[in-house]
């Protein structure tokens, strides 16, 4: 009889179709206690079919437009859940700070009616932009009280290798370390993943150490080409081969844009996933099938699908089951998210209003909320000349054709660096990778691109490198 542990992978395997580094994961599987990863959350990666040990490549499979002009404020109308849903009820008044690269540092949400201030949110990155701290602050007795906290550390490869949780037990109580978690990974001489081991330490008397799970990577000219999830059950060890993924292929490997893999979970059937990338990074598509004995074919199972607009802002994120009764797709009232978004934008081309919506199974919809934004902001991005000392970066040739070629010279890393592309109205049309100590060119193709002025961005330690590249 499997353990309740095993039981909970093999149910949660099978709500899977989320996807992350090109695909954006479900948090809920093979994963103990881990929230949503869309949220400023513990970014806990462990195994999954799509390769999960790794942090995502620049803007993961939910991304945001880059803009120069921000909203620092916003009207929210949400849905009365008690009721049938409509007319929205206008709950929040919702003021946003950034910093000088535009990512947000602080949410403050208060009553629309008495401008009593209710939540916040706050955040802080590293260097390289990647979320250090997350805390959630509550209002109360005229001062603000931390509720829970969130900290992670990243290793030179851009991965956690430690993460705490922090939570009160009141309001005001004194914040109390609740959770360590830590990720011991191993690497490939060029820099790619190839284990990790997850241990978690609670914070109560007598608590120790204890070994969580473990996958473990098979590279093939440098890339995954299967891997194996263990589990680890207390007071009974490892459990060898809870899933396993007996095959990947690459729409684009160093972004992590898996083409399709064949996997299957402990006791469960066989699964089969093909992944359909829309021109002009518009978004993507994991078609997923399984076989079981009973049946002997494929059959379809369930399908992810992510849209975005031509300003690369997100429009649709919707999971669909196949309901074999009745031969079609129907949305998944489970899912976490906004299933529809609609847009609206300026002459300038910022969103000054979204309706999220949800889609029921007979494919109506139902709107969930609506956020009215105002008070724009231009954003001078800091730090554009930030570069580590002695480093230099080239794009060559420059008017560009087909293709041109990028190179990072001057200075030695044990660091991998994640770069873009983006084109002039600052939506991403390509990623890259520059792997540890690599002097090598890394070309850049732009047989696909419209021709027009395009920008190069490297994120490092030292600030961000870009330099501007004409496509002719």
């Amino acid at each position: 009889m499997l353990s309740s542990k095993l039981q909970r992978i093999t149910f949660e395997a099978d709500l899977l179709l989320d996807m992350q580094s090109g695909l954006r994961i479900c948090a809920l599987l093979f994963v103990t206690a881990v929230a949503q990863a869309q949220q400023p959350q513990l970014p806990v990666r462990q195994f999954n079919p799509f390769g999960l040990g790794e942090n995502p490549a620049p803007s993961s499979f939910h991304r945001t437009a880059a803009a120069t002009s921000l909203p620092h404020q916003a009207t929210a109308y949400y849905r009365n859940y008690a009721t049938t849903g409509l007319p929205l009820k206008q709950a929040f008044t919702e003021y946003y700070t950034y910093d000088a690269q535009g990512r947000r540092t602080e949410e403050v949400v208060t009553d629309s009616a008495t401008a009593t201030p209710l939540y916040r949110n706050r955040y802080v990155y590293n260097s390289q932009g990647q979320e250090t701290s997350y805390s959630n602050d509550l209002w109360g007795n005229n001062v603000w009280a931390t509720y829970i906290k969130r900290e992670q550390d990243y290793d030179s490869h851009g991965n956690v290798f430690e993460a705490r949780s922090y939570r009160s037990s009141g309001i005001p109580a004194a914040l109390q370390l609740n959770r360590t978690t830590y990720y011991r990974r191993t690497y490939s001489a060029s820099g790619v993943l190839t284990s990790t081991l997850t241990e978690g330490l609670d914070n109560y008397p007598g608590a120790t150490l204890q070994p969580e799970e473990r996958v473990t990577y098979t590279l093939t000219n440098d890339q995954w080409a299967s891997s194996v999830y263990d589990v680890f059950i207390t007071n009974a060890g490892w459990v060898l081969g809870a899933a396993r993924v007996s095959q990947y292929t690459w729409h684009n490997w160093p972004t992590r844009q898996v083409a399709s893999y064949d996997w299957e979970v402990y006791q469960g059937p066989q699964r089969r996933n093909t992944v359909t990338y829309y021109p002009n990074n518009a978004g993507q598509r994991d078609y997923g099938e399984a076989r079981t004995t009973a049946t002997a074919s494929w059959q379809p199972e369930q399908r992810y699908t992510v849209r975005y607009d031509v300003e690369g802002n997100l429009v649709l994120d919707l999971h669909e089951i196949w309901k074999a009764g009745s031969g079609r797709w129907e949305a998944n009232q489970n899912w976490a998210y906004d299933d529809s978004l609609t847009l609206s934008y300026d002459a300038q081309r910022r969103v000054v209003q979204r309706i999220s919506q949800s889609i029921a199974p007979d494919g109506s919809l139902s709107v969930r909320s609506r956020h009215v934004y105002r008070d724009f902001r231009s954003v001078a991005l800091a730090n554009a000349s930030q570069a580590p000392a002695g480093m230099t970066l080239r794009v060559y040739p420059n008017p560009a054709k087909a293709t041109a070629l990028l190179e990072l010279t001057g200075s030695a890393r044990a660091e991998t660096l994640h770069g873009s592309l983006l084109n002039s109205v600052g939506q991403e049309v390509q990623q890259f990778v520059v792997g540890p100590q690599s002097n090598r060119a890394i070309e850049l193709d732009l047989t696909t691109l419209p021709s027009g002025l395009y920008l190069v961005k490297i994120q490092t330690t030292g600030g961000l490198m870009q330099q501007q590249l004409l496509h002719e």
